[in-house]
């Protein structure tokens, strides 16, 4: 029984930290899920690899298994004006609404 519940958390743990190929309208809608919640989610973009924007998407109400979600998204279809490197420091990451456009304001 012990086996079977640790395998679960795992493929938890796993699953939930994937980057999710989607495209810009997806986005948005991901982006605007909890926009009304008492708790906000916040945005970030990563910057872009590889001819894709990465975003992340942090959860405002989170728990320790889930805190938030990577989404990539073609350049081509997203108004972004100020690209830069990807990064995995949340330092180096502008925070971003998807109302308007991608554009870190």
């Amino acid at each position: 029984m012990r086996i079977v519940l640790f395998l679960l958390c795992a493929l938890l743990l796993v699953t939930g930290c994937a980057t999710k190929t989607v495209n810009y309208p997806a986005l948005q809608n991901a982006f605007a899920e909890h926009h009304s919640a008492l708790y906000r989610d916040t945005t970030y973009y990563c910057g872009s690899k590889d001819d894709y924007d990465y975003f992340y998407i942090e959860y405002g109400m989170s728990d320790r298994f889930s805190q938030g979600q990577v989404y990539r998204v073609a350049s081509s279809e997203i108004p972004l004006t100020n690209r830069f490197p990807f990064s995995k420091e949340k330092s180096n990451w502008k925070r971003t609404t998807l109302y308007e456009s991608a554009t870190g304001k």
